[in-house]
């Protein structure tokens, strides 16, 4: 997540490659990322809506449980 996330942050001024280094990976980590990202892309959306939903749900509750 660290090389997308890096990727992202400086889009357009980075390569896959060059985002893995910058996040403390090899360049062949980078190469692997960018491959396997329509797979990893779906997954990270599926984490960050359960996340958003239990975070909203956690704030319906009233406090004491």
């Amino acid at each position: 997540m660290a090389v997308i996330q890096m990727y992202a942050a400086n889009l357009g001024t980075l390569t896959w490659t060059e985002a893995a280094v910058a996040a403390g990976y090899s360049e062949a980590f980078g190469s692997h990322v960018r491959r396997k990202r329509k797979t990893l892309l779906p997954e990270l959306d599926r984490r960050a809506a359960a996340q958003a939903h239990t975070e909203a749900r956690l704030a319906r509750q009233p406090l004491g449980g």
